[in-house]
């Protein structure tokens, strides 16, 4: 107990500057949540598309979708978008005969079919969509998709991303499908299966349940299908389950920092009891 008046104003003095003190500790937690925002914010994406521009996908609504899906991206999202054009004839004799010796090709170069086109930001993948045509001659789906990573490859090697995905959109109708039956598939190459594994090649099926082989290769590699029926809604409900393996969620981090920074202030405001 104080004994004198001045002994008591001390008191005081001291008793407010460890509440001030006590209070600046709730900002702390605050500033570690706004660092976690920063943290879930930085880094640069890679998402690959390879979409089949066949003549048995002219019926669908593929482009429209993929349009407004390069709207929804976030522009941390770097972009390749490849389509199937390449081939002079449906059945290209320069075409691989299978994916043995697709396989076995190391220079994107070397591959006729496939157009790939790099792009920094979702938005300028959205102009290049223009120059999409359709149709292109046969159905080159494999050779289109060994050329895509080869070109990864060959001018993306030193580049670090914090997440990296493939989308396959295809009715699954290949060139090549007989060669699918058996032997290799992609992921039995050690260097595509370590920069695109099973788990983060997303194919979206405009087959309307006619089965293929590459279809069937996808689905036991471990590859998530999903069927979009050709409708744009279940197309856009495809794509949006498949990059949710990457997305953040922003909802919930955005309102546990509001949450926690109105009682911080609320904390902050509060004032001790008035000692008489």
């Amino acid at each position: 107990q104080p004994k004198t008046a001045h002994q008591l104003d001390d008191i005081i003095t001291l008793t407010k500057k460890a509440f001030v003190a006590n209070k600046i500790y709730f900002v702390i937690p605050l500033f570690g949540f706004l660092f976690l925002l920063f943290y879930f914010n930085k880094g640069t994406n890679l998402i690959s598309f390879i979409y089949d521009n066949s003549g048995s996908m002219t019926h669908t609504n593929a482009v429209d979708a993929l349009s407004e899906t390069f709207d929804k991206l976030e522009e941390n999202n770097e972009i390749t978008l490849t389509t199937l054009e390449g081939f002079t004839s449906p059945d290209d004799p320069d075409g691989n005969p299978s994916i043995k010796d697709l396989m076995l090709i190391s220079k994107s170069s070397a591959l006729k079919a496939g157009n790939v086109s790099a792009f920094s930001n979702p938005q300028e993948a959205k102009g290049g969509l223009s120059q999409v045509s359709n149709p292109c001659f046969g159905s080159p789906i494999s050779e289109s998709v060994w050329k895509t990573w080869l070109f990864i490859k060959e001018t993306k090697a030193n580049h670090t991303y914090k997440n990296r995905l493939l989308v396959i959109i295809t009715d699954g109708g290949d060139n090549i499908d007989e060669s699918l039956k058996t032997g290799k598939f992609f992921f039995d190459d050690e260097s595509f299966a370590e920069y695109f594994p099973p788990e983060n090649v997303f194919v979206i099926d405009y087959s309307e349940g006619a089965s293929t082989n590459f279809m069937q290769r996808c689905t036991s590699a471990g590859c998530d299908i999903y069927p979009a029926e050709n409708n744009k809604q279940d197309y856009l409900d495809a794509l949006d389950n498949a990059l949710q393996s990457f997305k953040n969620n922003w909802l919930l981090i955005y309102w546990t920092v509001l949450i926690f920074s109105i009682f911080t202030l609320i904390g902050l405001f509060i004032q001790p009891r008035k000692i008489i």
